[in-house]
């Protein structure tokens, strides 16, 4: 049976930690479980929504996705790195698109603008 992008994995934190191996239970540990949890919830949802209310948002946290920057303690191979888990196999799983360079370039920029 192929996996599909649609259905939701059925794991919850608990048996995530004992797949694991681990019983850690420091809160970095759980904070990063809940942001990566959460970005892969708002990715899934953006892919169901082709007339996307946000558009920028997605693209935002598509470039989250795809980006190899380690400089923020966030960043998406961070996050994986302290959960031990490998982020080209994350991006395989949830088929992350790559942004084409020029709308790359144009979320950065609307980022980069003062509010």
């Amino acid at each position: 049976m192929a996996w599909n992008v649609w259905e939701p994995d059925l794991v919850v934190l608990e048996q995530f930690a004992s797949r694991r191996g681990r019983g850690d239970d420091r809160p970095e540990r759980r904070l990063c479980v809940t942001v990566l949890v959460d970005a892969v919830e708002q990715f899934r949802e953006g892919m169901r929504s082709p007339g996307r209310r946000d558009e920028q948002a997605f693209q935002e946290l598509v470039m989250w996705f795809t980006s190899r920057d380690t400089r923020s303690p966030f960043s998406f191979e961070n996050v994986c790195e302290l959960l031990d888990l490998n982020p080209d196999y994350v991006r395989r799983r949830l088929a992350v698109p790559a942004l084409p360079p020029q709308r790359a370039r144009q979320a950065k920029a609307k980022r980069a603008k003062p509010a």
